[in-house]
């Protein structure tokens, strides 16, 4: 069936009968997308566990059975060749993208960043990378140009952060012998040393106002003078910028030039934080670990990938590949273990809240938003114990209303005996949790829509509870 429906597709199709075969298969050759279908000779749930948990870049697809019944994998493949076809094409042109960007990742956040890079490589526009510290703009500039007809020539990558104001002008347009002190000899700036290639601003934001009129004019008309120099030179290279500050606030306050700003984001493509794709994580490590020249299976543990998965990685890939290089070099046997991980999640101090980050908003709006965000986890937190309070009163036969009405209704004392049909809202709150988990088959994000809350809440509750 599945053969059939990707008649027309260049790709290899390896066919086994059970799961043990699948895994020996998945070990020599590690097929990027896996489909499983429910005669595969092991419950699907285990099996789907088991291959995510040792081959997390592994796509998986059900076949001929819910997605709630297998319990991990996203996608379902229907007895429709057409449906079918459809569906394996997309996730095959997903990987594709992906790996022409040569970035990794499962979320439909990356793979909306990589087909928006693929997108926007063959044109000659600007482009504006915007996200925060460590999620890989660099490697997003890159992908830009290695897809793009510029390819064959240079890439420029210049920290504006990291450079003063008159050294980023020297390094961007050049400068004149004698222009200034220790201007020994004239040279060239990235602008002029390009040519048709490609130049990558990394924080973008940080420039100057007068090297913002300098940057304009290039992206404007292509020309610049060197520093102290009076002849004006063309370039003709594509710039790439980016940026982990909000730039549209930044331009509305006066500190970014509004007109630079929107002549960067003719293009604008944004990549979120690690925390916002929680799928990407262990993909993102396994390629981390396999760069070190180990086996992800072999070195990180199953049961170190759920606290890996609940840490929101502040710090992003960045982050991750340190915590794995900084614990593979240290650890005797090579191995990372759950309590390696909730040992290096407690160390930071960070356990799931977030940093300060640069918001552009004024410190009484900053503190209206959070009054507003409070108060919508309270009303949402309010809404789930009214349901669970309802769910839980007695049915019809069993309570009569209308003695309520006649007899008014009076607040009990402390001393007043509990009729044994009452339970504790707590208790209530425990089971209506453990019975969401026993419907999901365990995942804690479905779990959490049925129920109406945060996931993060549901998890405080289950560690709250002490359910297993």
């Amino acid at each position: 069936f599945v053969r059939n429906a990707l008649e027309k597709q260049e790709v290899s199709i390896i066919r086994v009968s059970t799961a043990s075969e699948a895994l020996d298969t998945l070990a020599k050759s590690y097929p990027r997308i896996v489909v499983i279908s429910e005669n595969s000779g092991i419950p699907t749930d285990i099996f789907a566990r088991k291959v995510q948990s040792r081959y997390p870049s592994s796509e998986l697809l059900g076949l001929g059975y819910s997605e709630q019944a297998n319990g991990i994998s996203t996608h379902l493949l229907k007895q429709d060749i057409e449906f079918t076809r459809l569906r394996l094409r997309k996730v095959i042109n997903d990987h594709q993208r992906l790996t022409n960007c040569k970035m990794v990742g499962k979320s439909p956040a990356i793979k909306e960043v990589a087909n928006s890079i693929v997108m926007a490589a063959p044109t000659d526009l600007t482009v504006l990378l915007i996200g925060p510290s460590g999620v890989g703009k660099e490697v997003a500039a890159r992908a830009i140009h290695d897809n793009s007809k510029r390819s064959n020539q240079s890439f420029f990558s210049i920290n504006c952060g990291a450079l003063t104001e008159g050294v980023l002008s020297s390094e961007l347009f050049g400068h004149e012998k004698g222009a200034f002190t220790g201007a020994v000899s004239q040279k060239s700036g990235v602008f002029e040393s390009a040519g048709n290639g490609t130049i990558f601003l990394d924080e973008i934001g940080e420039i100057s106002p007068e090297t913002q009129v300098k940057l304009l004019r290039v992206l404007e008309d292509g020309t610049f003078y060197r520093v102290g120099g009076t002849k004006m030179l063309k370039s003709k290279a594509r710039v790439i910028a980016a940026t982990n500050k909000n730039l549209y606030s930044e331009a509305s306050t006066g500190k970014f030039r509004q007109d630079l700003y929107y002549r960067l984001r003719v293009v604008e493509i944004s990549i979120p934080p690690l925390h916002q794709r929680e799928e990407d994580i262990p993909v993102i490590a396994e390629k981390f670990v396999n760069d070190l020249g180990f086996s992800f299976h072999e070195v990180v543990s199953p049961d170190a990938v759920a606290p890996m998965l609940r840490h929101d990685w502040p710090g992003n890939a960045r982050e991750l590949r340190n915590f794995l290089e900084s614990r593979i070099a240290l650890s005797v046997e090579r191995t990372i273990t759950r309590e390696d991980v909730e040992e290096y999640i407690s160390s930071t101090g960070y356990e799931r809240r977030h940093l300060p980050v640069t918001t552009g908003l004024t410190p009484e709006s900053a503190e209206r938003q959070l009054i507003l965000q409070a108060i919508m986890s309270l009303k949402n937190e309010i809404s789930s114990l009214r349901e669970l309070i309802m769910d839980n009163l007695p049915r019809s036969g069993e309570y009569d209303s209308s003695q309520e009405v006649e007899s008014g209704w009076h607040q009990e004392s402390a001393f007043t005996p509990v009729s044994p049909a009452v339970q504790p809202l707590e208790e209530l709150e425990k089971e209506a949790i453990r019975r969401a988990l026993i419907q999901f088959n365990g995942n804690r994000r479905e779990a959490a829509r049925a129920l109406g809350i945060g996931e993060r809440t549901l998890y405080r509750k289950i560690t709250k509870y002490g359910i297993q």
